[in-house]
């Protein structure tokens, strides 16, 4: 969760924050420094920014006091907006309430009920009440104050109008009755910032990278062409998402890195508990347990010891040559998926790509090194496009790739009537066939074809494009024995189960049902279940 603000229409937006002189809550007498945590992790912070302790982007995750499920123990409105239910600002810096509290994440996901309704709505709730606190400190007028919100374009439509419900009501309780918030795509967002400030970019593909999706616009100087979302981001990489248990074993990443991190954390046992807890017999939720691993370096206890270089996540896996090859099919699958899209749609090889949302962090990974980026993307589009030479210039933001989405969406201000029209979804078949009326129901008969098209594209990467002349050992790090592996994990995997697995998983959470038409490539499905077994090899 990222929040950004703006005063005058024209000024740049600047990220949510308060210091400890202008306190969202004050304490009455002077107390235990466990205590202030407590009111850290279970209310609101003494201050949220860059250099305090707490700051956005955060986690979204909803710390619940688990022996207080409603207003005075009645069950009458389960979850209370900062009473018994807040974010959980501390979640992942410090170990705080373990024994009482509950943490919920993965809301935008979850299962479709009335008890994750309630989260979604409480989490929203707190949020609202630190921005209205915030625009009475700045005396502002509540009811002049509008709200942006994002969601991703291969969201279901039933989960959107839920998501839509809840940001409503909570807008007209706390701002305004006469108005409502303003909802944006998060392919749109980042392309109205990229717009905005960087002039010499026109012709632009942005890429949005979160947790659960990845969200692209196609653009030039005339507007939006296209506009595509799959379920494929970073938690394909570190999670188990073919697994609908909320705890399973771990990824083959966390496994291999675990022991590692135990070991670093040795003095710092607090983190250290945290991580046992969080990987506890070889089971946990891996999401988790990798955004704790990253966090570590940001952690305020890390930082004071000096050790964050020491405990960068990011910075391990870029010196470890063995999981390299997951983080390059990962990326290659997004620009092939991508070369086979725009050139279904009759449109030119893109003269930029820019990348954004936390979830971007991770192609430095592959490589800190922009050229080897920008020389394997441009020869996957040249084997698309069958063009001798493609010049692509990629554009990044390590620093904070999240703010272009909000930044972005300030200054788009409302949704464009017509955006919704460029979307398209390559069905994952063969190069050109759109998912264009067809349902879930009917889709079954094209498994196969998608089998063979994942096939492909393995070979397309691993084999061809290697023997073409680019070395991935020199420019990756990427040695054969790896490339081989992927290929032999690949051929032996199940690659329809993995497809049946992806739809299945969407039924049961409510979000599609069989005479739905196809809202997303199928193409992802089966990577996402061959990279995960490639990671425990």
């Amino acid at each position: 969760t990222h929040i950004e603000y703006q005063k005058e229409e024209n000024e740049l937006p600047q990220p949510f924050e308060f210091d400890k002189e202008q306190p969202q809550v004050s304490l009455v007498c002077k107390t235990s420094e466990t205590a202030i945590d407590h009111v850290r992790a279970e209310l609101v912070p003494e201050a949220i920014g860059k250099n305090a302790l707490c700051h956005f982007p955060m986690r979204t995750v909803l710390c619940i006091d688990q022996n207080n499920s409603g207003i005075n123990g009645t069950n009458k409105g389960k979850y209370v907006a900062m009473g018994n239910a807040s974010p959980a600002f501390m979640y992942n810096c410090k170990n705080v309430g373990a024994k009482y509290n509950n943490y919920v994440s993965n809301l935008k996901w979850g299962k479709l009920d009335d008890e994750t309704e309630d989260q979604i709505r409480c989490f929203i709730e707190s949020i609202f009440l630190l921005i209205r606190n915030k625009v009475i400190q700045e005396g502002g007028s509540i009811s002049r104050t509008r709200i942006v919100w994002f969601y991703p374009l291969s969201m279901s439509r039933n989960k959107y109008s839920l998501f839509a419900q809840v940001w409503n009501d909570a807008y007209k309780k706390y701002f305004d009755k006469d108005t409502e918030p303003v909802a944006i795509t998060e392919s749109i967002a980042p392309y109205s910032f990229f717009q905005r400030t960087k002039a010499s970019i026109v012709d632009v593909v942005t890429i949005d990278i979160g947790g659960g999706t990845t969200d692209i616009v196609v653009a030039d100087g005339d507007g939006v062409k296209l506009i595509t979302s799959m379920r494929f981001a970073a938690d394909s990489i570190f999670g188990t998402t073919l697994v609908q248990t909320k705890t399973s074993d771990l990824n083959g990443i966390i496994k291999q890195f675990k022991p590692i991190y135990l070991k670093k954390l040795r003095e710092y046992d607090d983190l250290k508990k945290m991580l046992e807890d969080k990987t506890a017999e070889g089971f946990g939720r891996s999401t988790e347990v990798a955004s704790f691993l990253f966090s570590l370096s940001d952690n305020e206890v890390v930082k004071n010891a000096n050790a964050s270089k020491d405990l960068d996540f990011n910075s391990i896996l870029m010196k470890d040559s063995s999981q390299k090859i997951v983080f390059y099919i990962f990326y290659t699958a997004i620009i092939y998926h991508l070369a086979k899209l725009m050139k279904a749609k009759e449109l030119p090889y893109p003269k930029n790509i820019a990348f954004s949302g936390n979830g971007s962090k991770v192609i430095s990974v592959l490589t800190p090194d922009t050229l080897s980026l920008e020389k394997l993307t441009r020869k996957i589009f040249e084997d698309i496009y069958d063009e001798d030479s493609v010049k692509i210039q990629l554009v990044l933001n390590s620093k904070n790739p999240k703010e272009a989405t909000c930044k972005g969406g300030l200054f788009l201000k409302e949704q464009q009537g017509d955006v919704l029209d460029s979307k398209a979804i390559l069905l994952g078949k063969d190069g050109c066939t759109l998912a264009e009326e067809i349902s879930y129901d009917k889709v079954k008969d094209e498994f196969e074809n998608v089998k063979q098209e994942v096939g492909a594209f393995f070979d397309k990467v691993l084999r061809e494009i290697p023997q073409d002349g680019l070395n991935l050992r020199d420019l990756f790090s990427i040695d054969g024995e790896y490339v081989d592996l992927a290929l032999q994990v690949m051929n032996a995997s199940d690659r329809i189960s993995f497809i049946e697995k992806g739809i299945k998983i969407k039924k049961d959470a409510g979000e599609i049902a069989g005479n739905m038409v196809v809202e997303e490539s199928l193409f992802f499905y089966p990577i996402v279940g061959i990279i995960n077994q490639l990671s425990e090899k």
